[in-house]
């Protein structure tokens, strides 16, 4: 019979069910030999052993004993021969003869196996993994085995579903989360100077997914409505972990609070929360853990500022409380007024109108604030002046007299009530204060020139409110340049005087009033005016007066003439008459004058008229000889 030596490879049994712890074998091992091929298998007898994954070489079916068998030599195709125990080596005279009668290393059953190198003998007892199972995060450990030589050395190669997993060539490996659901096994090889080295697989294991290290998760905050709690998870293992947070009512969730931090609610109050921390990892199973129960949550406390009124504390003025925010959001507030510390009934709005039982009295409002599940909170203002009375007449004041720039104006302020009431007053230009001018009366300036006029009258009373009142305001109108006027032409009768104004503003307007004896002579308004005998012993002025839109109307009167007096030659009031005061004659034809009394003085026609002789002659005339 032929026979052929092939390496020995040891599978271990693999346990079904992902997790599985894995026992020694206990195994006896018989070598077949094939009496056509001369392969040899060594097959291992387990009882019991469940269905396994014969990925490292175990072949098993559920319920049959699994046979572990060598791989033939190359040459093998056909069945094997039974074979002596494996734990004896094989008879050197065998190998020699089976290369022998090969002859041929590369036909089936005849490979001459190297008799210089020899084989390390198979182990008693087969590698397993120990750890309690492989899961991620869970450090497993390999065992060697038993062998019945010493002096071996041993290397590691993990694997992962048959194949090699690169680095993994320690005696302990840790799965990672990638790993999870796949089967681990590792190869234990022996090695020995000398020897070729001989590898067995372990059982495969199922990598199960890891277990988390969970914190004590505990909760911090104040256990009162309004508070915020915030939940902490402590310290879990290993790093990375996402977490996840519920907050729940006596053991109840609570919707929607799913944050770290947690806002307590009315619907707390009376009860306990806890908070439920979720962690989560790939490749782990997600863990939670519960903090311990919250102490009772009690009622909260409103937050609110001290209220404040506004308005004037005079009998029939309205006051108004202001409150800033109170928190939290939606807290109701009732008012309630009180006089010098007493309830006023029926005061309970966000205003009160004073009435005249507050007179001399102070007044406060106390804001009460309420909310779900928080204590009714009260905050009281601080109290007003003493309420005073009212004057019960205070007329606006007018402004009487001329409104113009060097006028007096007085304030005109009626009746004041109750009486004794004290006034004060203040001028005003264009509404802003005119220093000093604080009497009834006021003399307009310059400065005031274009600008409006107004007058401030206050009255005060002790035990009353004190009142202003403005008057209506009068544009002060703006100053004319205008210059003294003078009357031309001599005061003599039958003359004409002239007005000569001199400069004024441009665009001025003007009229005149002759003056005789400084009485205005009705109708005389023009710009001159005819001497007449009867202003004989009399003088004259004339008033010059311009006007100007947005201006003061200015006057200016002239300086009287002289008295007036006849002139001493005039012109005949007829063909035939002169004027009595002017009764000589002048005849210019013969250049001779005419006494009244003389005898051709009646059929004299005159072209001149003289008052005296002396002034005929002056003239060049000469007197009549009858």
């Amino acid at each position: 019979m032929k026979k052929t030596c092939g390496a020995l490879l040891v599978a271990a049994l693999v346990c079904s069910g992902a997790g599985a712890g894995i026992a020694p074998a206990t195994a006896a091992y018989a070598l077949e030999s094939s009496s056509d091929t001369g392969a040899q298998a060594i097959v291992l007898t387990a009882p019991n052993v469940p269905t396994g994954d014969p990925r490292g070489g175990v072949e098993a079916t559920n319920g049959e004993e699994p046979e572990l068998v060598t791989q033939p030599d190359a040459g093998d195709e056909q069945g094997h021969d039974e074979a002596p125990s494996p734990v004896a080596d094989p008879d050197p005279s065998e190998t020699e003869e089976a290369g022998a009668e090969s002859g041929d290393p590369g036909s089936v059953g005849e490979v001459e196996a190297p008799s210089e190198i020899p084989e390390i003998a198979a182990p008693t007892a087969l590698p397993t993994i120990l750890g309690g199972g492989a899961a991620v995060g869970r450090a497993v450990t390999a065992t060697t085995g038993e062998w019945p030589e010493a002096d071996l050395v041993f290397s590691f190669q993990w694997q992962l579903d048959g194949v090699d997993i690169m680095g993994a060539t320690q005696a302990s490996f840790t799965p990672v989360p990638a790993q999870a659901g796949k089967l681990l096994s590792v190869v234990v090889t022996a090695n020995r100077d000398g020897a070729a080295p001989r590898s067995v697989s372990t059982l495969s294991l199922t990598v199960s997914t890891g277990t988390l290290t969970a914190g004590i998760v505990t909760v911090s905050g104040a256990t009162r409505v309004g508070q915020t709690l915030q939940a902490k998870p402590g310290s879990w293992a290993p790093h990375g972990l996402r977490f996840s947070y519920q907050w729940k009512r006596n053991g109840v969730a609570i919707a929607g609070a799913t944050g770290e931090k947690y806002l307590l609610s009315a619907q707390d109050q009376g009860r306990r929360v806890t908070a439920t921390i979720t962690g989560a990892l790939p490749g782990y199973a997600s863990r939670s853990v519960t903090s311990v129960s919250t102490a009772v949550i009690g009622a909260g406390t409103l937050s609110a500022a001290v209220p404040t009124i506004s308005g004037t504390a005079t009998v029939g003025q309205r006051l108004s409380v202001r409150t800033t925010a109170w928190q939290p959001n939606g807290v109701k507030l009732t008012y309630q007024w009180k006089r010098d510390g007493a309830t006023i009934a029926r005061a309970t709005g966000a205003t009160y109108t004073l009435a005249s039982a507050d007179a001399g009295k102070r007044i406060t409002v106390t804001v009460t604030g309420s909310l779900a599940g928080y204590v009714n909170t009260t905050k009281t203002s601080k109290a007003t002046a003493q309420v005073s009375r009212v004057i019960s007449a205070a007329p606006t004041p007018n402004i009487t007299g001329t409104v113009r720039v060097g006028g007096a104006v007085t304030a005109q302020t009626g009746t004041w009530k109750p009486a004794g009431v004290k006034l004060r007053y203040q001028w005003l230009r264009n509404g802003a204060v005119i220093t000093g001018a604080t009497k009834a009366k006021y003399t307009p300036s310059r400065a005031d020139a274009g600008k409006k006029l107004s007058v401030k009258v206050t009255g005060s009373k002790s035990g009353y409110q004190t009142v202003s009142q403005t008057s209506g305001a009068k544009t002060v109108p703006l100053v004319l340049s205008a210059a003294k006027p003078k009357v031309s032409g001599r005061a003599l009768v039958g003359t004409q005087l002239t007005v000569s104004r001199g400069s004024w503003t441009a665009g001025t307007s003007f009229r005149y009033q002759w003056y005789r004896n400084g009485v205005a002579l009705p109708g005389k308004t023009g710009s001159s005016y005819r001497v007449t005998s009867a202003d004989l012993g009399s003088f004259f002025a004339v008033k010059v007066t311009g006007t100007k839109s947005g201006y003061s109307s200015e006057s200016r009167t002239s300086a009287t003439t002289a008295v007036v007096r006849y002139p001493s030659s005039t012109r005949p009031v007829s063909l035939w008459n002169c004027p009595t005061w002017a009764p000589i004659k002048g005849n210019a034809s013969s250049m001779i004058y005419h006494m009244p009394w003389g005898a051709y003085y009646s059929r004299t026609i005159p072209e001149a008229c003289f008052t005296t002789e002396a002034a005929a002659r002056q003239a060049g005339y000469r007197a009549s000889k009858r």
